[in-house]
């Protein structure tokens, strides 16, 4: 019985650890992305990713990973003897 109880207890502080550094700011990051928050109210926007995809920065970024990555990945895709 006294196993028991401390089996359940691990259990809930594992997933309550889950629930506070996972889910909740996971969901605090989805809305953040796709709600623009006002005086007006909340209103469902993509207007953050299209300014991220008018940043010079990002692009450089981005073109940079792809070059990487087109360069790099056939090179690990080699057979090994």
């Amino acid at each position: 019985m006294r196993d028991r109880k401390f089996l359940w207890a691990s259990c809930i502080i594992c997933v309550s650890g889950l629930v506070v550094f996972f889910v909740v700011p996971f969901v605090i990051s989805f809305f953040a992305a796709f709600f623009e928050i006002s005086a007006d109210g909340a209103k469902f926007t993509f207007g953050n990713f299209a300014k991220v995809f008018e940043s010079g920065s990002f692009l450089l970024a981005l073109k940079n990973t792809l070059a990487f990555t087109g360069a790099h990945a056939p090179l690990c895709v080699r057979e090994h003897p």
